[in-house]
């Protein structure tokens, strides 16, 4: 907030309203591309058996230069 409050004391008023235009702008596309969002604090991020598939699943995982570069040209 308090950049807000330098922004309009030193360029006025004017600036605002477009940022305010990008922000909305930004939230409706996001709310269509991905739904209601829901902000949430993590407590704890000591999850063993989590932490453990993560480490494991890059030496498991198959993949070949080649399928990569096909999963590429389809995004």
């Amino acid at each position: 907030m308090e950049v807000v409050t330098a922004v309009e004391q030193e360029q006025g008023r004017s600036l605002l309203p477009v940022l305010t235009d990008r922000s909305s702008t930004l939230d409706a596309y996001m709310s269509q591309r991905f739904g209601d969002l829901q902000e949430s604090t993590v407590r704890s991020g000591s999850d063993g058996a989590g932490w453990a598939g993560g480490r494991i699943a890059p030496d498991n995982a198959h993949l070949r230069f080649a399928e990569i570069s096909d999963a590429q040209a389809l995004t």
